[in-house]
């Protein structure tokens, strides 16, 4: 039914790199345009340069499982797994020090408008972005190669941040009725 294409390896080889490196560095030029950052503190902007730093320091491993596969000619997908489960761990850890701006967060109109919310959902994300980073790590000896690792590896990518605005959509309609 699903069939996989093949995709040269040396490409990835070569476009692995350049594309993170092309997004740390796309990140870094938009944090310098952000007005809101001149007033972080230092544990902020060190974690905000720690969420820049990841796609480069996820990259050397990344190249290596990609040259580990295209040398041994086994392809398998958990170190994937457990590489996005990591991230997942990382993200969990530099989440709860970032401070409301435009560039690094759960960002939408409501968290930027209202700080409670923003740490109450950071909080949130820290949580859950641990808790989808231990599902990982625990799926992958148990999910059949393949297809349903793929999907294990997209809802570790995608499901924390899409549960992490949905809190926050809901603390932002209570938020909205609370009297200071």
């Amino acid at each position: 039914m699903w069939k996989s294409f093949p995709i040269p390896r040396m490409l990835a080889i070569l476009i692995i790199p350049i594309v993170s490196f092309s997004f740390s560095l796309f990140l870094s030029f938009i944090t310098s345009c952000d007005p809101r950052l001149a007033s972080q503190s230092t544990t902020s902007s060190a974690a905000i340069a720690a969420v820049i730093a990841l796609p480069c320091l996820f990259a050397v491993p990344l190249e290596i499982f990609v040259i580990w596969a295209a040398s041994t000619g086994h392809i398998s997908t958990i170190p994937f797994v457990l590489l996005a489960s990591l991230l997942d761990f990382a993200l969990a850890a530099i989440f709860k020090h970032v401070e409301p701006n435009y560039v690094v967060g759960i960002r939408s109109l409501w968290t930027l408008r209202n700080s409670e919310v923003w740490h109450d959902t950071h909080f949130f994300a820290c949580c859950i972005f641990a808790v989808f980073g231990v599902v990982g790590v625990v799926l992958v000896f148990f999910v059949p190669p393949g297809l349903w690792q793929l999907l294990v590896i997209g809802g570790l990518f995608f499901a924390p941040p899409a549960l992490s605005v949905l809190y926050s959509y809901l603390i932002r309609e209570e938020a909205q009725y609370i009297v200071r």
